[in-house]
């Protein structure tokens, strides 16, 4: 799998890696704190995965990338 080059789709797939990124950060810093996480913590994670796979899956992206020659 290789990044996305269309615009759209690099902003979708960089928005998506800091969502996840923030996320992983703060559950590490709540679990060093001793704090939980509320009931629905999964929720957190959905939109930046959505986001990270519209830019990454090709049948999912909004812009479609240009084919690959075959070399």
């Amino acid at each position: 799998m290789k990044l996305p080059s269309r615009w759209l789709n690099k902003i979708l797939f960089y928005c998506g890696l800091t969502g996840l990124s923030f996320q992983l950060i703060a559950s590490g810093v709540m679990l060093l704190q001793g704090q939980s996480r509320e009931l629905h913590w999964w929720f957190h994670w959905a939109a930046p995965l959505v986001c990270l796979l519209w830019g990454l899956v090709p049948a999912l992206q909004l812009q479609q990338e240009p084919a690959e020659r075959d070399k």
